[in-house]
């Protein structure tokens, strides 16, 4: 996750994390940042510095051999009709030049949905995101399932909305009222309709449990595997 305290993503130890790929046998994805990061800012130098922190994520996925690199979208505006369209328009333009060099660094773009709530709505939805995904030629979707558990659209609807451009998957619960990153267990998110829609779709990325501690984690992890398994096996008897 290349935001705070890891805000210069080329600083971090890249000799490091390919040792533990290696050792491992694991599989990397990098966050860009995004915090304090607006890819469509109407401020060109806050634009360009945004964009500069994405950019170098994806070399750093480059370096480290990392599958895809997920990006958000712009923040938004509240401001009238001249100016939300100025920062899409802004925002395509970002989203353009991180799609061209991902490419060239062979590592997979993928935009996140975001909770709602947010000044650009559309991007909470499958129609919103799959607007950008389409307009580009190399990238995906990171679909994040407390994201989607906070609009009205159930997280399986949108999955499949979504299809088979989801290529990454982030991981947490909330109470459906806002992007709280809870435990998996914790909140009202139904686990079995999500992973029975990604085993419909075939999916075989990777699931980031984006809780807040590593113990949280490790149960969220305990309790996604025996669903999958159950899933799995009641989709094998259909």
């Amino acid at each position: 996750m290349c935001d705070t305290p890891y805000r210069r993503p080329l600083e971090i130890n890249t000799d490091f994390l390919k040792s533990v790929r290696k050792a491992l046998g694991i599989e990397f994805a990098v966050h860009s940042p995004f915090n304090e990061t607006d890819i469509g800012s109407l401020d060109d130098s806050h634009r360009e510095r945004s964009l500069g922190g994405v950019l170098e994520a994806v070399e750093l996925g480059h370096i480290i051999g990392a599958s895809v690199v997920v990006v958000h979208p712009a923040a938004g505006s509240r401001g009238g009709l001249e100016e939300r369209d100025r920062v899409r328009g802004l925002e395509k333009e970002s989203l353009q030049r991180i799609s061209e060099f991902a490419r060239s660094r062979e590592v997979k773009m993928c935009i996140e949905n975001m909770p709602a709530g947010l000044p650009f709505a559309e991007r909470s939805l499958a129609s919103g995101v799959m607007q950008l995904v389409r307009s580009l030629d190399w990238s995906g979707v990171t679909f994040d399932v407390g994201h989607a558990n906070t609009t009205t659209v159930p997280a399986e609807r949108m999955l499949e909305h979504f299809g088979p451009s989801v290529t990454h998957v982030h991981v947490h619960d909330n109470q459906g009222s806002w992007d709280q990153h809870l435990e998996i267990g914790l909140g009202n998110v139904n686990w079995k309709a999500v992973i029975r829609q990604l085993v419909r779709l075939d999916y075989r990325g990777i699931l980031v449990d984006e809780s807040f501690s590593v113990e949280a984690a490790r149960r969220g992890v305990h309790i996604l595997r025996r669903v999958i398994e159950e899933v799995q096996a009641l989709e094998r008897e259909q």
